[in-house]
């Protein structure tokens, strides 16, 4: 499983990644990506395979993070739940 740490030369986008499963337990918000995110190198961005990402929430209060949900209808369309 791919390992990113702020300090890595190397930075992650989730433009068009899905992720399957979210929880938040011990100050800590987690994601599950199946099909892995983007690693955003100089060259070209490459996808890291199945992937979990932790969110450390250092305050209790949790500002500046939207997190939207969308699901995919029986058409096989996807909406964004409000």
């Amino acid at each position: 499983m791919y390992q990113y740490t702020e300090n890595e030369d190397g930075k992650i986008g989730l433009h068009d990644c899905r992720t399957t499963h979210m929880s938040y337990e011990n100050q800590t918000l987690s994601f599950d990506f199946p099909e892995g995110f983007y690693i955003l190198n100089e060259d070209e961005p490459e996808r890291s395979g199945i992937s979990k990402m932790k969110c450390h929430i250092i305050d209790e209060d949790i500002d500046g993070i939207s997190i939207y949900i969308y699901r995919e209808d029986p058409s096989g369309m996807v909406i964004r739940e409000d």
